[in-house]
């Protein structure tokens, strides 16, 4: 018999987790930038410059302020060490920690300070306890994309390769911007992918913070990639707010909890009395045969749902199971019957639920059957009366009808002011931009900064800020500029936070999951306003996208960046 040593040899190794990677600036030593008492923690040091540098990557902004909270550091570290190895760093002049914070609201900020602040490299820790800790919090991520639309886009990302040694000639830039093209690269390259959803629904991945000029080296078995990006996006999400405010009375809709029949569950909608009698009017408009007639005249025939009418039958299964397990009301081997003995027969669990199972197939196979009704019609004793029998496609009908009268107030454009119709007009050519520097004389150069300093003063600045931007936009486009500033009144951020909630809702839940059902397997990957998808699947994506903008009155402008 061989032994437990022998036993526990022949059990096969134990998999091994993927590595734990840090991005720790080139000119950092522990030796030097840290105390002698806290040279033990390096490692938890280098996950502190770690999460700067990856803030910084996600921002791309270079050396900005990097906010990190408190309490999610802290976890990372030894209980007490937290705030004295950031002290130590902070001395050291590694980094500069600008103390302010405002509960809830604003955390402390962190930058690199010169010459740490120019490149990093990557380092793999081994504090075992550091590395399970990240490794749990990485678990953590994973488990809270629980959305099965989510992880179908989550499994198409980490589906992604790159071709790494084209990628790696193509890096320019400075220290910092080569430093940040190469993890970005290398990330990939190793299958380190990470997957957020934000509270406001957007999907961040590696490929929202990957560098456009990284894109064509992107792979997908093999196949280039192509993105269908939406011209001035930011514009066209706030069109949508835009007429939805000012056909509500400056009151906003909540369009987020806007559904189609095709992605909801028509089905399993609550049937009120109301809703009945709008079906048998229907019924009554569109069909003489569906006419009801009874003894005293015409009547609604009752429509039976399927959820009621296993409600119903469970209700009378409990009813059942109570009376036959209630044995007090039977005496011990009471015999019962005229002139014969029996003893009464108690029921067990296991007979009621087959009986009761019998009874409900019954039942669904008699409303299923066409076949016994001649042209919808049920004899009775009366006379012979009409039986619609309500099918989801009928659901699916309603449905599409209510919500096509929701959003029938988008469509109408007539009835908007002259400005708005011509601030959408743009939005839609893609062209809002360049129209608005042409009449500030702004070089076509220059539009990108132009894009920023429009952001800045008129979608996403405080109401007050100041500028010959809002102060063009608010002459030509007045309608508009009143929306956005009663959107702002109470807080300013609210106009940066609602388009992204839209949208999260337009392009994930509505388009991604109509490109999901119609073409099954094809690959797609969001970036926030735009999908990649391959080239073979480019007009069908697009063709979808443009009918879904139409639903809500937009016709946007999509161009197609094939690599």
């Amino acid at each position: 018999m061989p032994s437990r040593i022998a036993q526990r040899s022949s059990k096969p190794a134990k998999k091994t987790s993927k590595r734990v990677v840090l991005y720790v600036p080139d000119t950092f030593d522990p030796d030097i930038h840290l105390p002698l008492h806290l040279r033990h923690l390096a490692d938890y040091a280098r996950f502190l410059l770690h999460r700067i540098n990856v803030g910084r990557v996600h921002l791309r902004r270079g050396n900005c302020l990097v906010y990190l909270k408190h309490d999610y550091l802290a976890r990372f570290m030894p209980r007490g060490r937290f705030t004295m190895i950031r002290d130590a760093l902070e001395e050291a002049g590694v980094i500069a920690v600008r103390k302010f914070c405002v509960p809830g609201e604003l955390c402390y900020g962190y930058r690199l300070c010169p010459p740490h602040n120019q490149g990093f490299s990557h380092y793999q820790p081994t504090t075992k306890r550091l590395i399970n800790k990240i490794m749990a919090w990485r678990a953590k991520e994973f488990r809270d994309v629980r959305l099965p639309l989510h992880r179908d886009l989550r499994r198409f990302v980490k589906a992604i390769t790159i071709d790494e040694i084209a990628a790696l000639r193509s890096v320019h830039g400075g220290p910092w911007e080569r430093s940040a093209q190469v993890a970005m690269i290398q990330r990939i390259v190793n299958g380190d992918f990470f997957t957020v959803v934000d509270r406001f629904g957007r999907f961040h991945t590696n490929l929202t913070n990957l560098k456009a000029t990284l894109r064509p080296f992107l792979r997908y078995r093999d196949s280039h990639l192509v993105n269908l990006d939406i011209a001035n996006s930011q514009p066209m999400i706030f069109c949508l707010l835009l007429v939805n405010l000012l056909s509500n009375e400056k009151q906003l809709d909540n369009l987020i909890d806007y559904s189609f029949p095709e992605t909801s569950y028509s089905y399993l909608m609550d049937i009120d009395q109301d809703y009945l009698d709008s079906l048998s009017s229907l019924h009554h408009h569109n069909d003489n045969d569906q006419e009801e007639v009874g003894e005293g005249g015409s009547s609604n025939s009752p429509i039976l749902h399927a959820n009621r009418s296993e409600s119903s039958y469970k209700v009378s299964y409990d009813n059942m199971l109570g009376r036959v397990n209630n044995r007090q009301t039977y005496p011990i081997n009471q015999e019962e019957g005229e002139g014969e003995g029996r003893n009464s027969p108690i029921l067990h669990a296991n007979d009621a639920t087959c009986e009761y199972n019998i009874k409900h197939h019954n039942h669904l196979q008699r409303l299923n059957n066409r076949q016994t009704y001649s042209n919808n019609q049920e004899e009775g004793e009366g006379g012979t009366r009409n039986t619609p029998i309500l099918h989801a496609n009928v659901l699916e009908q309603q449905h599409k009808n209510r919500e096509d009268n929701r959003l029938g107030r988008l469509n109408n454009r007539q009835t908007l002011p002259s400005d708005v119709i011509e601030f959408i007009d743009l939005c839609e050519r893609g062209v809002l931009y360049n129209d608005l520097m042409r009449r500030l004389n702004i070089l076509p150069r220059r539009r990108d900064s132009f894009k920023r300093l429009f952001f800045s003063q008129v979608f996403f600045g405080k109401v007050k800020t100041t500028g010959r931007v809002r102060e063009l936009f608010s002459r030509d486009f007045l309608t508009v500029f009143k929306a956005i500033n009663d959107l702002k009144r109470k807080d300013y951020r609210q106009l940066a936070y609602l388009p992204q909630a839209h949208e999260s809702k337009i392009m994930i839940d509505i388009i991604c999951r109509r490109i999901l059902d119609e073409l099954p397997g094809t690959f797609i990957a969001t970036i926030h306003d735009s999908i990649m998808t391959t080239p073979d699947k480019a007009d069908e994506v697009k063709a979808i996208m443009v009918r879904e903008f139409q639903r809500f009155g937009l016709n946007p402008m999509i161009r197609l960046e094939a690599y």
